[in-house]
């Protein structure tokens, strides 16, 4: 049983954390109203509730600039959000 144990172990040891990097991103109405139905603005300019499809940028200027350029900045919020290395890819 012991031995069942440290292989266990040595696994989650072994196991790499997921990297996670902050982003911009809009968020289609502030985050206080959305709850648990938070929409994104998508790299379209269109709203969407699929995360991995939310425009992300590296500076808040950034996502004020497309916002700007997609005539949505008044009915948007600009926040931050946690990605993994894996999102980031695509």
């Amino acid at each position: 049983m012991e031995s069942l144990w440290n292989n266990a172990s040595k696994i989650n040891q072994g196991a790499m954390p997921e990297n996670k990097q902050k982003r911009f991103v809009i968020f289609a109405r502030t985050q206080q109203q959305a709850g648990s139905g938070i929409c994104y603005i998508s790299r379209k300019g269109t709203a969407t509730a699929i995360r991995s499809q939310a425009a992300r940028f590296y500076s808040s200027d950034a996502a004020h600039h497309f916002a700007r350029i997609c005539h949505i900045l008044d009915d948007a919020s600009i926040g931050q959000e946690d990605f993994t290395d894996i999102e980031l890819q695509h």
